[in-house]
């Protein structure tokens, strides 16, 4: 784990309980789970994201008993594999490299009892997604939206159960360009995306609810 994603993890630790509210109920959630990379596709080639765990955390406050407005944050280091297409070989070469995958969102879920103790819901969230690349190459940011749904178990009135999937959407507009310093030597720089081109993660995870507050 970076030196980064340690300090991204301590500071959303730090803002999740000021932005629930620390005088108001609300729940916290560390999680981890199995995160699905990805795939981009470019006018030169080809990133695919390996699939690799994740971790996460997130503080959600009741503002009524079917709605629930929460902060997450999910990461995973993984390693992103450029295969370039026919022709484009000389001047974006094959490239391995490090990078790690992190989610900044801010949405609400909507749910219902399904069973005593037993809730289910969906939500929608949007935010920055951040690949920090560790190569040297340049690091993006994106504005995302993911749609997530799970279920909550609750064990006792101060412990409980998510589980919970999620699809996210980082937006990679047409005509952008991606990463710098992909190229041979450091010189090549913007790779053009497709014009239909766009890249879908997913994530499935776990994760113990905290209620805290009075």
């Amino acid at each position: 784990m970076t030196k980064k994603t340690v300090l991204s993890i301590i500071i959303a630790s730090l803002l999740l309980p000021m932005i629930a509210g620390a005088q108001d109920k609300f729940e916290l959630t560390p999680s981890i789970g199995y995160f699905f990379g990805g795939r981009i596709d470019f006018i030169q080639g080809d990133l695919n994201i390996r699939d690799e765990v994740s971790w996460g955390i997130t503080a959600g406050k009741p503002v009524r008993p079917d709605m629930v407005v929460e902060f997450s944050y999910t990461g995973m280091n993984s390693v992103a594999h450029w295969s370039p297409y026919f022709g484009y070989g000389n001047e974006f070469p094959e490239k391995e490299f490090d990078v790690v995958v992190n989610y900044f969102n801010i949405g609400a879920t909507q749910g219902s009892e399904i069973a005593p103790r037993l809730h289910g819901f969906g939500g929608v969230y949007l935010g920055a997604a951040w690949f920090n690349a560790q190569s040297g190459i340049e690091d993006i940011w994106r504005f995302n939206i993911t749609l997530g749904a799970g279920l909550k178990y609750y064990f006792t009135d101060k412990l409980g159960l998510r589980l919970q999937g999620n699809i996210r959407f980082p937006m990679f507009f047409s005509g952008g360009g991606f990463y710098c310093g992909i190229g041979s030597g450091g010189s090549g720089c913007g790779l053009s995306i497709g014009s239909t081109s766009s890249i879908i993660e997913g994530d499935l995870t776990a994760g113990l609810i905290f209620k805290l507050g009075k």
